[in-house]
């Protein structure tokens, strides 16, 4: 198997196979600017977005580390 090859077969993996890690709400400001919040989701490792209500979105965390 070539390099391309390897990368695009783990590119799909990674897009096919679901983030494992534990289910979270999470209530946001109100206030709070999309694009932060957009960024906090990415420092924290929250992936997998679901819009609840309100401010109130559903992730996996998709990094359990201390």
């Amino acid at each position: 198997m070539g390099p391309v090859l390897a990368v695009v077969v783990i590119l799909v993996l990674v897009r096919l196979v679901p983030a494992s890690g534990p289910a979270i709400e999470i209530s946001w400001r109100d206030t709070l600017p999309v694009a932060e919040r957009q960024a906090l989701e990415r420092r924290l490792h929250l992936v997998n977005p679901t819009y609840r209500e309100g401010t109130r979105w559903n992730y996996v965390l998709d990094d359990v580390s201390p």
